[in-house]
């Protein structure tokens, strides 16, 4: 098959992630193109197998040129491909050449507007809560829930579980810099709650990210007196998440709302236990994997409380038996390869009932 997939931006983030590690399997056996509309990482972009055709229209963002449009179509011409693959719901909007080329978009988030659901063949929800989310609103085309993958096998997984005493208890924050979204500010409060509460201070968190909300959080980490604690460390390559993140012990992933959560599911593969709020996505994965806890949303004396459990966890040496048997299930879930044969799956589906 030739698959083409289309982006506005290939920056960092969930979406772009599972976009990378699907088009890695899809690769292997179909011809596979990528067209990004406006800006990208470049070390992300390493990422890609060689053999995946790159195209970049140089768009920049809020232009009103229709010249990056045209050439997208052209592009699509010159392909005359069996699926297109969408990435964010208005790219629709902008595509004026198909011919037999299936139309495809991922719902890649919890309350995206559905102005341009209707223009697809089919969409795929990337979790039960966005899958439920979609259905709901009565939309046309078929929707089918796909779990987001990850590249299990190419993550170094903790091995150490011994019990933590010595040194302080290491926790990681891992996602954009958005406060509003991502809740990091409620993980910080609830840090100097259990300060407060249980006097416990032997721990540090390394924020890894970027985005709107530093100098706020760096703010709020002063304002706290927790500076020499908490660092902000920016945002790492996906080489360096897939070696390093096992050398934390704890993630914790404080969103208010969340359409998955792919940084659960990769701290779960690193080896380590992990705290998330108990919206639908989160929600989904910890209770299936039960390698974690989950806190009232927005709550920070629960969150507190569920974390001061897990610093316990580790300081006890009980952290290891959990985890050593939550991968097997993890890898069945949650590995890329089974969520893009199910990708696969669902384009040959579209392709045989377009020609039958």
């Amino acid at each position: 098959m030739k698959l083409v997939h289309c982006l506005f931006t290939m920056e960092s983030g969930g979406a772009q992630v599972l976009t990378v590690g699907l088009l890695n399997e899809m690769c292997i056996h179909h011809e596979v193109v990528l067209i990004i509309v406006n800006d990208w990482n470049v070390e992300l972009l390493k990422q890609l197998h060689p053999s995946i055709k790159i195209h970049y229209l140089h768009r920049k963002e809020g232009s009103r040129s229709w010249k990056p449009f045209i050439r997208l179509n052209l592009l699509l011409m010159k392909y005359n491909a069996d699926i297109i693959h969408c990435h964010e719901p208005n790219m629709a909007g902008i595509i004026r050449w198909r011919k037999k080329a299936k139309l495809f978009y991922t719902v890649h988030d919890m309350g995206i507007p559905v102005t341009w659901h209707n223009k697809y063949d089919c969409l795929i929800a990337i979790s039960e809560a966005v899958y439920l989310e979609v259905v709901a609103q009565c939309i046309t085309p078929p929707v089918i829930q796909i779990d987001n993958g990850i590249p299990v096998a190419l993550f170094r997984r903790r091995t150490d579980y011994e019990a933590v005493t010595s040194k302080p208890v290491r926790l990681v924050q891992l996602s954009r810099l958005q406060h509003e979204k991502k809740g990091q500010d409620i993980l910080l409060k609830s840090l100097q709650y259990i300060i407060q509460q249980y006097g416990c201070t032997n721990w540090t968190l390394d924020f890894i990210g970027a985005g709107v909300s530093e100098s706020y959080l760096r703010q709020l980490t002063g304002q706290m007196q927790l500076q020499n604690k908490v660092r902000l460390v920016g945002e790492k390559d996906r080489e360096w998440i897939l070696n390093h993140l096992c050398d934390y012990h704890i993630l914790i992933q404080p969103s208010r709302y969340e359409g998955f959560g792919l940084t659960i599911v990769e701290g779960l593969v690193a080896g380590l236990p992990v705290l998330a709020s108990d919206i639908d996505g989160p929600k989904n994965i910890i209770d299936v994997i039960d390698a974690g806890l989950l806190f009232e949303n927005g709550n920070i004396t629960d969150c507190g409380n569920q974390l001061y459990k897990l610093i316990q966890l580790w300081q006890q040496g009980r952290a290891g038996a959990a985890m050593q048997a939550s991968l097997p299930h993890i890898e069945a879930r949650y590995a890329i390869t089974a969520c893009a044969t199910r990708y696969m799956n669902a384009y040959q589906n579209a392709v045989h009932a377009a020609g039958a």
